[in-house]
């Protein structure tokens, strides 16, 4: 792992090896490897969810809101961050902040799938397929 400005992406080969170690179990090395590499990459908002999963994993929810919290500082419209905060602020009794966090996600979700549509109309209008609608039937 190489020291790089702040808000490149760590090598794939890294995050990968993250997830293994995620996925198997290893949530304590998870969690070390990913502070290691958040040293190098303190913006990237993928490794500050990682932690946040790993932490969440050990049960440590308080901290693993943070870590969401942080994704959202850097990219508020990280649905996955959104969705992990719901999750984790609904374990720690939180209702009303997790449903406004669960709420987020569900307009952003609605946001993304309406741009997609005028996207696909818009399109198969230029490629003279009608409507859309006729297009995907």
């Amino acid at each position: 792992m190489t020291a790089s400005p702040d808000n490149t992406e760590p090598a794939q080969a890294d995050i990968h090896a993250i997830i293994k170690l995620y996925s198997a179990g290893r949530l304590d090395a998870a969690e070390a490897q990913t502070r290691n590499l958040l040293q190098a990459h303190p913006r990237v908002s993928r490794l500050h969810n990682l932690l946040g999963a790993c932490l969440a994993g050990q049960g440590r929810l308080d901290e693993a809101v943070k870590c969401y919290r942080d994704v959202l500082d850097i990219d508020s419209s990280h649905a996955g961050a959104q969705n992990n905060l719901g999750l984790a602020l609904m374990q720690l009794g939180d209702e009303a902040g997790a449903e406004q966090a669960l709420r987020r996600v569900a307009v952003e979700q609605a946001l993304l799938h309406r741009a997609g549509g005028v996207r696909r109309a818009a399109h198969c209008a230029s490629a003279g397929l009608g409507s859309f609608s006729s297009a995907t039937t």
